[in-house]
């Protein structure tokens, strides 16, 4: 994810909080444990603990997204209150992206395509046999 310190002042994600690679973090940004940054957000803002930020949303600096919330939007806004179900579901799958993240930081590199398939070729059906990549829902 790219990162971004404005005037000396840095962001801070906390470690159990999912921050999407193609999101963009600017400044005086707080996402605290929980929370979900979708792709292509661009946050300079604090986003309370297990909130969810939707896809291409943009958070206003300054902003203040609080706990438990569903912001959408450019410029993000607070739709509404997670409902407890909607908090385990994105618990769950906000540790199943810290789990492909870890993934990808150990595994994933730039790559040219193969010309042509094989039977050879790693897929992710004989991948799967071997590892468990996500958990059935």
């Amino acid at each position: 994810m790219p990162c971004y310190a404005i005037d000396g002042v840095i962001p801070v994600v906390s470690p159990k909080a999912y921050v999407h690679p193609t999101a963009v973090l600017i400044g005086d940004v707080i996402v605290e444990a929980g929370a979900y940054i979708g792709p292509f957000a661009a946050l300079r803002a604090e986003i309370g603990e297990n909130s969810i930020i939707g896809a291409n949303s943009t958070v206003k600096a300054k902003a203040r997204i609080p706990e438990n919330s569903l912001a959408l939007g450019s410029p993000a806004r607070v739709i509404r209150s997670l409902a407890e179900n909607e908090i385990a579901w994105k618990t769950k799958g906000t540790e199943e992206y810290i789990q492909l993240t870890a993934r990808c930081l150990n595994s994933m590199h730039e790559v040219e395509p193969l010309s042509e398939n094989s039977t050879e070729r790693l897929t992710y059906k004989h991948f799967a046999s071997q590892h468990v990549i996500k958990s059935n829902r």
